[in-house]
């Protein structure tokens, strides 16, 4: 009886492993890439200065608008992601889920799923910013956009 369960949990651990090892040369790229996002992104908040001298061109802040918005659109995207792939995994019952892909398969279907909703969460908080920036922020506007986040959300899902 205890050979069975030895037997059974080695085998739940290979299975995470390869799971693991199927994922690890797409989380590293991902993880270094959302560093780098954050420290651009921080990089951009910190040292540039909010109000720009009359001397210097409109290209200018036009661009660094360019650079806070990509770089914070990257950064949260990556970040919730990653956040929801691991938690997915950490809360994950397969045995009681019926599977539609191969097992190696799964865990990229997963993480492409995690980092379509952290896309989708990006965008509408950024765009949030965007109509904040140029003074359409209410409540309808906003409900507006979160409803669009959500019906896009669901799109996908249901597909």
């Amino acid at each position: 009886m205890r050979n069975t369960s030895r037997s059974q949990s080695a085998c739940k651990l290979n299975v995470n492993e390869a799971k693991i090892d199927s994922m690890r040369r797409f989380l590293i790229p991902i993880l270094l890439l959302s560093l780098v996002s954050w420290v651009v992104f921080g990089y951009i908040v910190w040292q540039i200065p909010p109000t720009i001298p009359p001397e210097i061109n409109d290209n200018f802040i036009t661009i660094n608008f360019i650079y806070f918005f990509v770089s914070g659109w990257l950064a949260i995207t990556t970040t919730i992601g990653i956040f929801l792939y691991l938690v997915h995994f950490l809360f994950d019952d397969s045995s009681k889920k019926r599977l539609e892909l191969e097992e190696s398969l799964r865990p990229r279907k997963v993480f492409r799923t995690s980092l379509r909703r952290g896309a989708i969460f990006a965008t509408a908080l950024l765009s949030l910013g965007f109509l904040k920036i140029y003074g359409l922020d209410n409540l309808l506007n906003s409900a507006f956009l979160i409803g669009i986040a959500l019906l896009i959300e669901v799109y996908f899902s249901s597909r």
